[in-house]
């Protein structure tokens, strides 16, 4: 089974060290599609103490070889917030070969197309490829 995600955040406030916080996630929408179900759902995270949303999330999966059961509920992703006043910026982030494999086993997220070859070939891609949550990851760091 083979995954492929997206994800759109909006960080309402930073999040600062020390802080407490809680994440809730809500289905929004599960739709049968040619490879599989296409999941949407919306991650809210919130500081434990005064209550705050600091992270909104929206992502999406479509999980390949997976059936919906029942009818499809189409959720619909927000209008994201215009552009903010910070321009456009390009950053080189060096990806080791066996970060996948690290990624892996710390994040203990099992796909065989992040650290076997042989299954990321059979599955279209050309070699193994880094995990989607890895990337938003150091995104986030770059951003920050």
């Amino acid at each position: 089974m083979m995954q492929l995600t997206s994800q759109d955040s909006i960080y309402h406030q930073p999040i600062r060290p020390g802080v407490k916080l809680r994440t809730t996630g809500t289905v929004v929408g599960i739709r049968r599609a040619r490879a599989g179900a296409h999941l949407t759902a919306k991650l809210e995270t919130f500081d434990t103490e005064s209550g705050d949303t600091i992270v909104t999330s929206w992502t999406t999966s479509i999980i390949r070889d997976v059936d919906v059961v029942g009818k499809d509920k189409c959720g619909e992703l927000p209008d994201l917030p215009a552009g903010s006043a910070i321009p456009a910026a390009a950053a080189a982030v060096f990806i080791p070969r066996e970060m996948s494999h690290t990624y892996t086993e710390c994040a203990d997220i099992w796909n065989p197309i992040h650290t076997e070859r042989e299954v990321a070939l059979a599955a279209g891609l050309p070699d193994i490829i880094l995990h989607g949550t890895a990337i938003w990851a150091l995104a986030g760091r770059e951003v920050v």
